[in-house]
Formats: C-alpha cells, sequence, structure tokens
C-alpha cells in the first residue's frame, strides 16, 4: 500500500510539488540539527522558524499532488498551519538578534496565528475555493486569508525595519550579522512569498519560489551550527572555491580525455581507458594547487583577511619549538595570532598572586607592541578554572545568562574590549588568558578560528610550561650564583673580621694587662670546687694582681695554684657560698663583709666570667670603717645633746604658751566688763531718777533700793575684771 501510494505521488509529482518536499525535508533536518547542536535561546527560536517552514512545505507539496479539490484544501490547510506561524516566529527571532522585544505584539502575532488555525480547519471562512492553475489546485485567497497574508507582510516587513534599524547603529561584526540576516532570510521570503501571486489571479510566473527557501535554510544552518554566529561569507567563500574547483577540473578533464582520444590515440595506439586513466592521473595531481590558487582568488573577492590554518599552525610550532624564554614565547604567541586573524588588539595575561596581569599585548593603533604590569579589571581573581577548562574557548556572544561565571567573564572582556577568551593551563593549572578583540574586517570568528585558536592554545600550553621551568631553573642558577657570590664575599669579610677580633684581642690584651697590673683595686680569678653532691666547698686561686697582694699583705706566689682553705684555713663559709652562687648562676653580686683571717674589711664585688670560675673585685675598706666608727659615736654623742636642749626648750614652751593664754583671757574680761560697766551705767542712772520721783512711803522704793544694791555689786565685779585684765590695782582717791 505504501508502495503504490509512494507510486501515485511520483506519477503526480510537479515542481512546485518538489519545492515543498524540498522545503519541507530542509527544515525538518534543519530542526534536527538546531535541535541536537543548538547552543543558545536564538538557536531554539530558529528551530520554532523551521518548522512553521517545514510544514508550509510539506502542506505545499501535499496541495502540489493533490487530485481533487478537497484534497488540495486539506494540504493548503496543513501549508498554513505552519505559514501562519512564520511571520510571528521571524519577528521573535529579529527580536531576540537585536534584544529589543515588544512581547504585547509578540504575544499578539502568536494570537492571531491561532485564530487563523482554528478558523482555517474548524471553518470554510479561510479555505473554501481552489482554482487549477498549472496543473495544481491553487487556493483562492479568500477576504479572511488576504487578512492573514497583510499581517504576514506586517510581521516581515516590521522585523526587516528592526532589522535595518539595528543595522545602522551597529558596530563591528554585529553589523555584518545584521547584514547577513537581512540578506539570507530577504532570499527566502521573496521565494517563499512569490508563491502566493497564483492565489491572486497573477499567473505570470511558476510557483517554484519555495525552491529560494531550500537554499537559504541550508546555508543558514550550516551557517550556524558549523561556523557558529551567522557567518554566512566563509559558507560563501568554501562553497565557491569547491563548485569552481571541481568545474575546472571536470571540464579540463574532459577537455584532455576528447584531446587525448581524438589525436593520441590513433598515432600512438593508446587505448581510451588507459587515456582516461592518465587523464584522471592528472587532474588528481592538478587539484590540489588549482583548488588553492581558486581559494587564494576567491579570498581575494570575499574575504581579503584570510589565512592558511595549517601554514599559520607550521609556523608558530616552529617558532615555539626554537624559543626558551618566556617572554619571547609570549610575544610570539600575541603576535600570531594577531597578524593571522588581524584583530584590533589581543592581550595575553599570566597568573599572578591570584590575580591577572598582562605578560604581552598588541593593539592596532599602536605601531609597536608593548608589555605592561596592569591588573586585569575586577573580579579575575574569581574565575573559575574549572569552568574554563569545561567550556574551552569562549566567545562573547555565546555566553549563557544562566551560568554563574557569566558575569565575571563578560567584565574580564569588556575591560579589554575582548570577543574571544581563550584559556591556556599548564600542568592543569590555569595559567594564562588570551583575550582577542573584534576583527578589523568586523568577521564574526568562524570555526576554522576556533580550530586554529584551539591548537595554538595546546602547543603554547607545552612551550610556555617548558619556558617557565627554564625561567625557574634559571633563577635557580641566578640564586644559587647569587648564594655563592655572597657565601664568598661573607667568608672574606668573617677572614677580615677575624684578623680584626685577634688584633682587636691583642690590643684588648694589652690594654687589660696594663690595667691588671696598674689597676688600685684587688682583683682574683678563682676556680670553684664542688663536693659529690654538688655544693661548693672550696676555691683555687688561678691569678691575682699585684694590687690584691697589697691589700690582703699575701704575696702571689703563696696564692697561685692553691685553695683559699690552704691559704686561709680559717676562711668564713660565707665567702665560699657566695662565691659558689655566682660560679654557678652567673650572677653578679656585691657585698661588704669582714674577714677574721686578715682582720680587715672589704668591699667586693663578684661575677662569672665563665661556668665553675668566678672574679673578684675589692678594696680594702677597714679604715673607713673605723672612721665610720668615730663618726658613727660623735653622732650619738650629738644626739644626746640635742635631746636635752630639746626637753629643756619644751618646758619654756609651756610656759610661754600658759602665760599667752591668760593674756587672752584678760583681754578678753577687760573687753567684756568695758562693755557691761557701760550697760551698767545706764541702769544705775535710771534707777537714781526713778528713786528721786518716788515717794518715801512707797512699796516700790524697797525693791528699787534692792535693785541698786545689786548695781553696786556688779559695778564693783566690774571693775575687779577690769583690773584683772591690766595685770594691776585702781585706787579710787578724790580730785578737787
Amino acid at each position: 500500500m505504501f508502495v503504490s501510494l509512494y507510486a501515485e505521488a511520483i506519477s503526480h509529482m510537479n515542481l512546485f510539488a518538489a519545492a515543498g518536499l524540498s522545503v519541507g525535508i530542509t527544515c525538518t533536518l534543519a530542526s534536527a540539527l538546531s535541535l541536537l547542536f543548538g547552543r543558545n535561546r536564538m538557536h531554539r527560536l530558529l528551530l520554532s522558524f523551521y518548522i512553521a517552514v517545514a510544514l508550509w512545505g510539506f502542506g505545499s507539496f501535499a496541495a502540489g499532488i493533490a487530485r481533487t479539490s478537497d484534497m488540495a484544501i486539506m494540504g493548503w490547510q496543513l501549508a498554513n498551519l505552519g505559514g501562519f506561524f512564520v511571520g510571528p516566529t521571524f519577528y521573535h527571532l529579529a527580536s531576540e538578534f537585536i534584544g529589543s522585544r515588544n512581547r504585547r505584539l509578540l504575544s499578539f502575532g502568536y494570537a492571531q496565528a491561532i485564530i487563523f488555525v482554528f478558523l482555517g480547519f474548524a471553518t470554510n471562512l479561510v479555505f473554501n475555493k481552489t482554482r487549477y492553475v498549472f496543473g495544481i489546485y491553487y487556493n483562492e485567497a479568500s477576504p479572511a486569508y488576504v487578512l492573514a497574508i497583510l499581517l504576514y507582510l506586517f510581521f516581515v516587513l516590521f522585523s526587516y525595519h528592526k532589522l535595518i534599524q539595528f543595522h545602522r547603529s551597529a558596530k563591528g561584526y554585529r553589523r555584518t550579522q545584521a547584514s547577513y540576516i537581512i540578506g539570507g532570510f530577504l532570499f527566502g521570503f521573496i521565494g517563499g512569498s512569490s508563491t502566493f501571486l497564483p492565489m491572486f489571479r497573477i499567473d505570470l510566473l511558476y510557483p517554484s519560489g519555495n525552491l529560494g527557501i531550500v537554499v537559504y535554510v541550508i546555508v543558514l544552518s550550516y551557517a550556524i551550527l558549523q561556523h557558529r554566529i551567522l557567518e554566512f561569507s566563509l559558507v560563501v567563500r568554501k562553497s565557491v572555491v569547491y563548485s569552481l574547483s571541481v568545474s575546472l577540473l571536470t571540464g579540463l578533464f574532459v577537455v584532455l580525455v576528447f584531446i587525448l582520444t581524438t589525436y593520441l590515440s590513433q598515432v600512438i595506439g593508446i587505448t581510451s581507458f588507459a587515456i582516461t586513466v592518465i587523464s584522471a592521473l592528472l587532474i588528481a595531481i592538478l587539484f590540489s594547487p588549482l583548488k588553492k590558487q581558486i581559494q587564494l582568488l576567491v579570498d581575494n573577492v570575499f574575504h581579503r583577511t584570510t589565512y592558511d590554518h595549517y601554514a599559520t599552525i607550521k609556523e608558530i610550532s616552529h617558532k615555539l619549538t626554537t624559543t626558551i624564554e618566556l617572554q619571547r614565547i609570549c610575544r610570539v604567541i600575541v603576535d600570531t595570532v594577531f597578524d593571522s586573524l588581524r584583530l584590533k588588539n589581543a592581550y595575553l595575561l599570566s597568573a599572578a598572586n591570584g590575580s591577572f596581569v598582562t605578560a604581552y599585548s598588541r593593539i592596532a593603533q599602536e605601531k609597536a607592541p608593548h608589555v605592561s604590569d596592569a591588573v586585569a579589571s575586577p573580579g579575575s581573581d574569581n574565575l573559575s578554572a574549572d569552568f574554563l577548562k569545561r567550556k574551552g574557548i569562549i566567545i562573547k556572544e555565546e555566553l549563557s545568562a544562566s551560568e554563574d561565571q557569566t558575569h565575571i567573564i563578560s567584565e574580564m572582556l569588556q575591560s579589554f574590549e575582548g570577543e574571544v577568551l581563550v584559556p591556556i593551563f599548564v600542568d592543569d593549572e590555569l595559567a594564562f588568558l588570551l583575550i582577542l578583540g573584534e576583527k578589523l574586517s568586523t568577521d564574526a570568528f568562524s570555526g576554522e578560528d576556533i580550530s586554529l585558536l584551539t591548537t595554538i592554545a595546546d602547543q603554547a600550553s607545552i612551550a610556555l610550561k617548558n619556558a617557565m621551568l627554564y625561567e625557574e631553573l634559571e633563577k635557580r642558577v641566578k640564586q644559587r650564583t647569587t648564594d655563592l657570590s655572597k657565601a664568598i664575599d661573607s667568608l672574606s669579610n668573617e677572614v677580615r673580621v677575624r684578623e680584626h677580633a685577634e688584633e682587636a684581642l691583642r690590643e684588648s690584651e694589652r690594654k687589660y694587662r696594663l690595667l691588671f697590673e696598674n689597676m688600685t683595686t684587688g682583683f682574683a680569678l678563682h676556680e670553684m670546687i664542688y663536693n659529690e653532691q654538688g655544693q661548693p666547698i672550696d676555691y683555687r686561686y688561678i691569678e691575682v694582681n699585684p694590687a690584691f697582694e697589697k691589700l690582703t699583705g699575701v704575696p702571689a706566689s703563696a696564692l697561685l695554684g692553691k685553695t683559699v682553705k690552704e691559704v686561709l684555713p680559717n676562711t668564713e663559709q660565707y665567702w665560699i657560698d657566695t662565691a659558689g652562687k655566682v660560679a654557678q648562676t652567673g650572677m653578679p653580686v656585691s657585698y661588704q663583709n669582714y674577714s677574721s683571717e686578715l682582720d680587715r674589711y672589704y668591699d667586693c664585688w663578684l661575677f662569672s666570667p665563665a661556668k665553675d670560675r668566678f672574679a673578684i673585685v675589692f678594696t680594702d675598706i677597714t679604715e673607713r670603717r673605723k672612721a665610720e666608727g668615730e663618726l658613727e659615736k660623735y653622732r650619738a654623742h650629738l644626739e644626746e645633746l640635742v635631746a636635752q636642749r630639746t626637753q629643756e626648750l619644751a618646758v619654756l614652751n609651756g610656759q610661754l604658751q600658759q602665760s599667752q593664754k591668760m593674756e587672752a583671757v584678760g583681754l578678753l574680761a577687760g573687753g567684756i566688763a568695758h562693755e557691761f560697766n557701760n550697760i551698767l551705767t545706764t541702769i544705775k542712772g535710771s534707777m537714781h531718777l526713778i528713786l528721786k520721783k518716788l515717794q518715801a512711803d512707797s512699796p516700790v522704793t524697797k525693791y528699787t533700793e534692792q535693785i541698786m544694791t545689786s548695781i553696786n555689786k556688779a559695778s564693783n565685779l566690774s571693775q575687779d575684771l577690769l583690773a584683772f585684765s591690766r595685770k594691776q590695782t585702781i585706787t579710787l582717791r578724790p580730785m578737787n
């Protein structure tokens, strides 16, 4: 049954149906490629667009082979199941590329497509009549279908309006991308839209425009998936190169076979098969150089910034293997990539203390390259080596916003005006970052470019590792040489210091001996002697100065090599214990003490110049002690005299204080008596006046006289107080 249906479909096949089938198959394959190899949202939207166009193609095929009008209408319904969505999906795709999306318009586009699909299948408002033209039951445009076409044209033209606006403001390879999108899609839309003409009874051309959709879909899919960011120029260049090569060689093969068969076979007698084999071998030999020359010719026309991939790899491999200096290797890497890809700028960053610094750079505007130690953009120290190892070479436009490292990498690329980041690992450690700017031609980075960069990064990793090891080895050699020079200098200095020290020691010995022989204080060096328990029991004289002999009265000959108990057997234990403590602890001690053996007082200072040895410096203070005794007696006598005089002074002072107290009391009593006498005089005078006015027999007179008597007594008391205060007696006598 399937075979019969297939045979029947083939029997009714026409160019329109073949074009539709080609569109359906091509877009289905393109959808599968987008689904399997798509990397970003742009590719997912392209998948939706391909599905819509594929439905249009299969529906056109079904309508093209239909034997009846009803079957054709079913085909047109299937075709427009996708066709109604072509306009909205293209607008969605263009909006995503531009980065500016009108959600309301997008929602309206998908909504109207759903409505027309519903009307097309559920009613006859959209598809109700066909006409037979070009051997096809062609759909006649109903008013509803005319509206659908107008909306389709609106979305397509509005999308192109936005793309053209973006193209005018864009710069660099984004402008180039926009140019290719505008041109590539325009080729397909013109071809597809030409199939609308017979629907309006415009029968000027056969409706084979769907073939244009096939061509643009193939080119677009290959460019996006194989050559990354919509790079049509490389696809066209490769296609033209191989087409011209095959065409020229095929023509040359035919000409050679014809000439050799016509002329040489009769003369030499070579068979036509042999001539064909010889011609084929000749063509095989000529294919590679001819293809190379054609490629150069095409590059001059289409792609003037091209390079020879294998020659570039061969050149940089030779330079890297013949160079061991790290800075020269950095220069070779950057210069090769910069010149081969014709970049605006390139930076090679090296890892340093958790961040990255510029090891070498090239900028198109600058005449000469330069080395800088400028620190990379903030956040470079947070760059994940695992992320870069997993991702490999990163193109700015392919970064996914959902990944946590996207912001850090974008910020770093932006700070260097970079478009591509190439990580270089040395022993699985992120050691270098190669940041590449935009191409001077504004073209995007192709798959061939990425392949070249990958190869260079692998070779650079080995070369940089060797250079770093060499640099580290060179540093070690320099360090060892420096250390050896320092050691030699140190040894020379040590010899000189030792010579100076010996000279100083001899001078010190001379001064010491001079001081030792002429000092007025006694000096002796001893060796401590201990018992089995480690307790000091004696000490031996090692050296004494002349002053020691003078102050002790013991000659040096009787001391040296002997112990103190041998020389002075009655020496107090205090002297031995104190000397033992100094010899054991090394702590100096000073004291004054009496030697009963020598009957002298000494002021001593003991210190330990070495383990179990002590030295003593002392002076004879016997005379001073005697003088101090006499002074002590005189001081006691003076203190006794002072105590006596102090006691006498205390008695006199008490008498003086008593006299002063009595004088103060007298002054106080005199003041009080004087004031009191004044008061009594006033009262007394008043009482005299009262007595004169009273009658002799008045009962008040008696009391008044008693008051006068008391006043007189008080007046006498006042006079006594005044007399006490003056320390004399006042005698009153009448005056004339």
